[in-house]
């Protein structure tokens, strides 16, 4: 985790760099919001593959730094690090969108090449160099995916037709202004605008800077340009509407905003203003990120302390002598009871949720590894479908848990019923899938 906050830090610095900040105090204050924007905490709800979330990042961030150079290499350089985030994890594709999008808005107000003699193929020119490493970065990707990648999840690899990708295009806006007027979490209701205020404010900027730089061409660019900045930010749910809501899908959101707040910190008579408001904000994202790492070590407490609960059970129907040599078939129907994660975080987040306080440890598919684990030694073993049946059909005459017999063994199968039984409730896995 350490080497991941190191490169989090990095990010927030790379991404203060490339957004012309150049006073201490303003990268120090991009790099604490983007270390401590909700939606990151989901990043570090992952054992191993946090390290790989934010090195993505890390490469979409590079690509765009890259791009400024305008060479063949650096496009081709830049495209194959859009590539290698796209297969560190595939909704990258919102943050390399955003991130293109917004290096075209910074070309246009923050240089001099959108001057008053631009014609319109210019524009167009300077429109092909921005988004031609995305193509081939996207080229690069889908070829890779079609020749090495095998038994893929439908769920995850689906693609929205052209319906469904038009209606999430129609909600990206109203969605944007509802994740930053609350929907991020940490705020209350009384100063919940403030990040929408921030990024309005940082908008105007961006397009006043446009128009006192740049040629009607140019000025439409940027316009075109700031409109389409929410729909790249959910261009995961543009491609797969059922991408979910975990925090790992909304980074994009982090930039979105920071984007625009550098224009304020950029900008003499608003710089106080937008510095007094991002610090504020910055001070109760800390206090939301303490509470919801404070509840998940709570949360981690009590799941342990419930499934060691639940292995005492299991342990006594084990026959003497079976441990480790003759392995039980486990079959268990329902969840353990939710922790009551809002009596410890005042505002939680409604999007960008975190993997580690919204999901259950004693999952479905995991939990024969994780009896054995607290067992010691391999105690019980997935369940053959007819011994699932079996048991499924014999729970209706048992009470679920805390009660006595809400643990019982069939021959040699043990069952744990931590709720009745119904028709698409939680069971575990049998030996077919």
């Amino acid at each position: 985790m350490g080497l991941a906050i190191v490169l989090q830090s990095l990010n927030g610095i790379l991404l203060a760099r490339w957004l012309h900040l150049r006073r201490l105090r303003d990268i120090l204050l991009i790099t604490l919001l983007l270390c401590f924007f909700p939606t990151f905490v989901d990043y570090f709800g992952f054992a191993v593959d946090h390290i790989g979330f934010v090195l993505g990042d890390t490469l979409c961030i590079a690509a765009v730094i890259w791009m400024r150079h305008r060479t063949w290499i650096s496009i081709v350089g830049a495209a194959f690090c859009h590539a290698f985030a796209l297969s560190i994890y595939g909704p990258k594709i919102a943050l390399i969108s955003f991130l293109t999008i917004a290096s075209l808005i910074l070309e246009i107000t923050e240089t001099k090449k959108f001057n008053v003699k631009l014609k319109v193929h210019a524009v167009l020119h300077e429109l092909i160099h921005a988004l031609l490493p995305l193509v081939i970065g996207l080229a690069i990707f889908g070829l890779t995916v079609k020749l090495l990648v095998v038994n893929a999840d439908a769920g995850r690899t689906s693609v929205n037709d052209i319906h469904a990708a038009r209606a999430a295009i129609n909600q990206s806006y109203l969605a944007t202004i509802r994740f930053f007027s609350g929907d991020m979490g940490g705020l209350s209701p009384k100063i919940r605008f403030l990040p929408i205020a921030i990024i309005l404010a940082g908008g105007s900027r961006a397009l006043m800077l446009a128009r006192h730089s740049c040629t009607l061409p140019g000025t439409a660019t940027a316009l075109l340009a700031l409109l389409a900045t929410p729909v790249a930010i959910s261009a995961t749910w543009i491609i797969n509407y059922g991408a979910g809501q975990s925090g790992r899908l909304y980074p994009a959101h982090a930039y979105f905003f920071l984007f625009y707040l550098a224009y304020l910190l950029r900008w003499h008579q608003a710089r106080k203003p937008a510095l007094i408001g991002s610090i504020v904000l910055c001070w109760l994202l800390i206090n939301l990120g303490s509470q919801r790492v404070n509840a998940i070590e709570f949360k981690s407490l009590y799941e342990r302390a419930f499934v060691q609960r639940i292995v005492a059970r299991v342990e006594a129907l084990i026959p003497p002598g079976d441990l480790g040599k003759n392995p039980q078939a486990l079959v268990v129907i329902g969840e353990i009871p939710p922790f009551a994660i809002n009596k410890y975080i005042r505002f939680p987040p409604r999007k960008a949720t975190s993997h580690a306080l919204n999901s259950t440890a004693f999952a479905p598919y995991r939990q024969i590894e994780i009896i054995n684990f607290f067992l010691g030694l391999e105690g019980v073993r997935k369940p053959t479908k007819m011994e699932q049946r079996l048991i499924v059909d014999q729970s209706r005459n048992y009470n679920a848990w805390p009660a006595k017999n809400s643990t019982f063994r069939t021959d040699n199968t043990i069952a744990a019923i931590l709720q009745p039984y119904e028709s698409g409730i939680s069971i575990t896995w049998n030996q077919n899938k």
